[in-house]
């Protein structure tokens, strides 16, 4: 699945492609030249994406979103749709493996507070965390294959607003 958006500036158009990679960390880092605009889309895609029904997980993640070509300033906030769609994408590719040790850790956090009964708060926020990951999980592995069979290019151009999700 190839993403391509369209960075529109009066009736002037260049087609960008879109990559992107999730890692573990926090951040992101935008690969190309963009006006404020088009770096706080990634602000409007993330916050949109948290308001879509499915618990995507997304937080302490680094996200390195790379658009080509690289060299021309981005200055379209339609460049917002393909950033989320890349961004779910980059998400859908994420290494199931360090999720798992994600969870595995957060695990062994409950058990380490699960003594203490002034820490049920504490303890209830962590199983609550391991259910969101395990259910991240659960979509990685049903749509990573589907992801990774779709040969289909598509041209995304939209602006979003972080009230009411894409």
């Amino acid at each position: 699945m190839e993403i391509f958006g369209a960075d529109i500036d009066g009736i002037q158009g260049l087609l960008i492609s879109f990559d992107g990679v999730l890692e573990e960390g926090s951040g992101v880092l935008l690969l190309c030249k963009v006006t404020k605009v088009v770096n706080e889309g990634f602000v409007r895609a993330r916050k949109a994406i948290e308001t879509l029904e499915d618990d995507w997980v997304l937080e302490n993640c680094k996200v390195t979103i790379q658009l080509d070509p690289p060299a021309t300033t981005k200055v379209s906030e339609g460049l917002d749709l393909p950033i989320a769609v890349t961004l779910l994408k980059a998400s859908l590719f994420q290494n199931t493996d360090k999720l798992d040790e994600r969870i595995k850790k957060l695990e062994e956090k409950t058990i380490k507070t699960s003594n203490k009964k002034q820490k049920t708060d504490a303890r209830k926020a962590i199983l609550e965390q391991i259910e969101r990951l395990i259910s991240q999980r659960k979509k990685i592995v049903k749509y990573k294959s589907k992801i990774a069979n779709n040969r289909t290019k598509y041209v995304l151009i939209g602006s979003l607003n972080i009230n009411t999700g894409i």
